[in-house]
Formats: structure tokens, C-alpha cells, sequence
């Protein structure tokens, strides 16, 4: 009786601090430290500017972006992301790595584009980011293991390129409410090429 008293006193002391840390960690004050400091690391990672309109600590190593706005290299407004959620293994982020268990994206709009034919794409430095490729520089390790994307619009224009009325144009390519979920296991920057 002795121990199951103990393992109970236990286990309630842990699940209490941990509730009380989430409450804490979602009180405004402490959001927005949270928000500079994710705002920072991402502009970190990515090396371009990264805005975060809210944020919620959710259980369970879960983050809840609401509100996320993603520039390109040019300054250029390249994700505009209303929900984004990702669970996240924290115990990782001290050794530089950044595992994504599951990523959420919903309601959002992506620009790609080339400004020239020989310029690069206005995504390729987040395409490095995956890719393991020198001149990123990239401090971190990033995974990804689920990906579920809900009512997405994307675009893709060569803006050398006048736009035509034509129905289809491989240089001016919308897609609109894109709902897709993508079971990844693990894709690194050593596992895509």
C-alpha cells in the first residue's frame, strides 16, 4: 500500500506541475516572449523574416501557431498560414535537432515564383533547409514524420512571363484548396535528394 501511495503522490505532483507550466506558459505576458523567441529560432533557421500573430502551448509537446506569415529572401510575403500546429520532440531541440511529429497546415496561401530565368525560385532556401546542401548553413537538423495540409491555395509564376488568359500555363500555375496528409516516418535533410 506503502508504494502505490507514493507512485500516486508522484504521478499527481508531475501532472499538476505540468498543468500549471501550461497555464503559465499560455498566460499573455509569457506569449509573447514565446512568440519573439519562436519568431527568432525560425528566422534562425531559415535565415528570412517570420511573423507570428498568436501562439498556444498545447499538451503534450503540441505548438499552435495562429497566424504565420513567411517572407522570401526579396522581403516578399511567400506563406501566409492561418492554423499552424506541430508537435514537436523538445528533448531534441538541445542536441540541434528540430523533429516534427506531426504538422498541421490549414487555411493558407503559398507565392512561388523566379523573378528571371536565371534566378533561383523564391523557395529554394527553405528547399535547402531539407536538402542538407552546403551553402545553407542550416545550425539545425529539421525532420518532419506527418504532414496533413487542409484548404490550401498555392501558386507558382515566372514573372518574366506575361500572364495569358490560356487555361492551363506551366508559368502561371494556381491550385486552390489543396487537402492532402502525407505520412512521412522520417524525411531529414540526409533522406531527400
Amino acid at each position: 500500500h506503502l508504494i502505490s501511495k507514493i507512485l500516486k503522490i508522484l504521478v499527481g505532483t508531475i501532472l499538476s506541475t505540468y498543468l500549471v507550466l501550461l497555464l503559465v506558459f499560455n498566460l499573455q505576458p509569457i506569449k509573447s516572449i514565446w512568440i519573439n523567441k519562436i519568431e527568432e529560432v525560425i528566422t534562425q533557421v531559415i535565415k528570412s523574416k517570420v511573423e507570428i500573430e498568436d501562439i498556444e502551448i498545447g499538451l503534450f509537446n503540441r505548438i499552435i501557431i495562429d497566424g504565420i506569415v513567411i517572407y522570401d529572401q526579396r522581403g516578399e510575403q511567400m506563406i501566409d498560414v492561418e492554423k499552424f500546429s506541430v508537435k514537436i520532440l523538445l528533448r531534441d531541440l538541445i542536441q540541434k535537432k528540430i523533429t516534427l511529429r506531426s504538422v498541421l497546415i490549414m487555411d493558407g496561401n503559398i507565392q512561388l515564383y523566379k523573378e528571371l530565368p536565371d534566378d533561383a525560385p523564391n523557395y529554394l532556401f527553405l528547399s535547402e533547409l531539407f536538402t542538407g546542401n552546403e551553402s545553407s548553413n542550416n545550425p539545425f537538423q529539421v525532420s518532419v514524420e506527418s504532414l496533413i495540409i487542409t484548404r490550401l491555395n498555392s501558386s507558382f509564376d515566372n514573372r518574366w512571363i506575361s500572364d495569358t488568359d490560356k487555361l492551363v500555363s506551366k508559368d502561371h500555375i494556381r491550385v486552390n484548396n489543396i487537402n492532402s496528409s502525407f505520412s512521412l516516418k522520417h524525411i531529414d535533410n540526409d533522406s531527400i535528394n
